[in-house]
């Protein structure tokens, strides 16, 4: 029995000195997983006029995040697909960086690259095929229905003449208009200063809304060429370039298919329709006052400085720049504004 009790007084020892010595000893971490972390594949593709005449979109810049460099028999091409069409439009092949990313950049030099298609894919291909084969890695799709308004402002609208869209509209009329007031300034003829104050209310009116004052042989013998254009900066009831802009950038940030980005973009054009309205309705007014008092050298002065803000904004609290903001942001920063709104976000498909 003696025995027994010492083999079991060992033995309870033995555990206790265990326990003690596995509370002092540190847990050691698990071994690390041995999967390794794959980048992330993403892609940003930007839309703008870089053209002279700034009429329509004719430029993207694809940037893409992530890749690995393909086989020496392989390569990523970029393509613009129109899902309804059935058209493909290639975009070049992706080059690499410096900094690791690829690129591609695409222009061409009639038309609207916005009516080539809806859909921004890269490929993985393995040919030099015209039309893509290869694997699908990224992609992007405009959203329909706030792509409908998009599409307005940049590519084409229903109920402007030549359906010319909102944004580029918008900006050749105030470029006319900014030029009708810099003749404003040299000039003391009061018959050609009336005929260019009635030539920036049909600029802001439309033809149809303003009974002339001069005649038009009038105002060609004094060197003012008459100015016709059917859709006005204003219009008759509100319903001209500068609100429809508004009232797009509204509708399109407001649909369900909507993005952050078009949210973002057309609060900045919302922006600057509203100092357009401001700086033209006031314009208006002092143009209906030069009309009748053509030696009003204030109304001049008041009249120039107005277009050029409406052209290419004003810098209203000295920091340097135009932002998009209440009382800086003009046309130019809009038509800008308008072209990020069409910003694509391409992410993987796998």
């Amino acid at each position: 029995m003696a025995v027994i009790l010492a083999i079991l007084g060992v033995g309870i020892a033995a555990g206790v000195f265990a326990l003690w010595q596995n509370k002092h000893i540190p847990a050691r971490p698990l071994p690390a997983s041995s999967h390794v972390l794959v980048p992330t594949i993403s892609g940003v593709a930007t839309f703008h006029d870089t053209s002279n005449t700034q009429v329509g979109v004719n430029r993207i810049l694809l940037n893409v995040q992530g890749l690995q460099p393909a086989a020496s028999t392989a390569h990523y091409e970029a393509w613009l697909v129109d899902e309804n069409e059935a058209h493909i439009q290639p975009l070049g092949t992706l080059l690499k960086a410096r900094d690791g990313s690829y690129a591609v950049d695409f222009s061409q030099q009639n038309g609207n690259i916005l009516a080539l298609g809806n859909t921004l894919q890269v490929t993985l291909e393995t040919t030099q095929a015209t039309l893509p084969t290869g694997q699908v890695l990224l992609s992007a799709h405009f959203p329909p229905l706030a792509g409908m308004h998009i599409n307005h402002l940049l590519l084409s609208y229903p109920y402007t003449p030549a359906k010319t869209p909102l944004l580029p509209g918008l900006l050749a009329q105030i470029r006319q208009l900014n030029s009708q007031s810099q003749q404003l300034r040299t000039t003391n003829n009061k018959t050609a200063i009336q005929c260019l104050a009635q030539n920036m209310l049909v600029l802001l009116d439309g033809q149809s809304s303003v009974k002339p004052v001069v005649k038009s042989h009038t105002c060609a013998s004094n060197h003012v060429p008459q100015v016709s254009v059917d859709y006005g900066l204003l219009g008759p009831n509100n319903n001209g370039y500068v609100s429809t802009v508004g009232a797009h950038a509204s509708l399109a940030a407001t649909q369900v298919d909507t993005t952050d980005n078009i949210r973002k973009y057309a609060q900045q054009v919302i922006f600057a329709s509203e100092n357009l309205s401001s700086w033209l309705s006031t314009l208006h007014q002092d143009a209906q006052q030069l009309q009748a008092h053509p030696d009003d050298h204030g109304k001049v002065l008041e009249i120039t400085s107005l277009a050029d803000h409406a052209l290419n904004g004003v810098d209203s609290n000295d920091n340097g720049s135009i932002d998009p903001v209440r009382g800086e942001a003009g046309a130019i920063q809009a038509y800008l504004y308008g072209q990020s709104m069409a910003t694509l976000n391409l992410t993987s498909t796998k």
